[in-house]
């Protein structure tokens, strides 16, 4: 086993070592961006009328628009085969080639930072992820805007920003975008998976109820409804034997005594 001190260390030596082992982990990921962007070149069409062309041979290869307008369009068999080398999923995959190719073809001042080490690779990716569905002449001006002040703007504050450009340039566009992501948010999860509880005076272990759980993010109208619904049933449940005993909680959690 490893001893865990070692007779050589020193603060300023481990620290030196923690932040040359990031820088290489750090050059890795732009060098990994880098590749992609050229492998996407070596299977990439300009046109769609060459992309209509390949698209009709015998392969049953398809060339797709991973980036914004504007982009060359990509091999899915060459994204499949880069999505297995790289050890991800061939969604991720497509995903990260597609990175690759927004900030190649369509953020080349971002793209220039990315070259010469300046940038890390994942804000360079997120400023990508924001500008795909944007026109390529509104990406060029985010690009030129942002690009020498993207290594000082946190996630948020880059969203924010290039959502504010996007609606000064394609107000259409940035509300389809941003009703888009609102849906992507909307989730419901109900937990089936019975949790015993054990209320006060009972025996230990003894289980009285099993309980399930329910978390959601929906749409505001929605959740209006399901509201008005909830709050409908907890006051039917008044007018029934057993139940005006009941608090509000229990009435709207449901049947107060369905296990008893």
């Amino acid at each position: 086993m490893e001893a865990l001190l070692d007779p050589d260390d020193t603060t300023s030596g481990l620290l030196a070592s923690v932040r040359t082992s990031r820088a290489v982990a750090e050059q890795a990921d732009r060098d990994v961006l880098i590749a992609a962007a050229r492998f996407a070149a070596l299977h990439s069409v300009d046109s769609s009328a060459e992309a209509a062309r390949l698209d009709g041979d015998t392969s049953g290869d398809r060339m797709l628009p991973l980036a914004g307008p504007g982009a060359p369009l990509v091999s899915e068999a060459a994204a499949v085969e880069f999505a297995a080398a790289w050890g991800r999923s061939t969604q991720a995959g497509k995903r990260f080639l597609g990175d690759a190719v927004e900030l190649r073809y369509r953020l080349k001042h971002i793209w220039a930072r990315i070259l010469d080490g300046s940038l890390l690779a994942w804000r360079a990716r997120r400023i990508a992820d924001l500008t795909r569905n944007l026109d390529a002449e509104v990406a060029a001006w985010v690009d030129k805007q942002f690009g020498p002040y993207a290594h000082q703007m946190g996630p948020v504050q880059l969203e924010c920003a290039i959502t504010q450009a996007a609606a000064l340039f394609e107000p259409d566009v940035a509300s389809a975008i941003a009703e888009s992501d609102a849906v992507e948010h909307r989730s419901v999860t109900i937990s089936t998976n019975e949790t015993p509880f054990v209320g006060a005076g009972t025996e230990q272990g003894q289980a009285v109820l099993a309980l399930g759980y329910l978390d959601g993010v929906l749409d505001a109208a929605d959740a209006l409804d399901l509201e008005q619904a909830v709050a409908a049933i907890a006051h039917g449940l008044l007018e029934e034997d057993g139940y005006a005993e009941a608090s509000l909680d229990v009435r709207r959690a449901g049947h107060p005594h369905r296990h008893a």
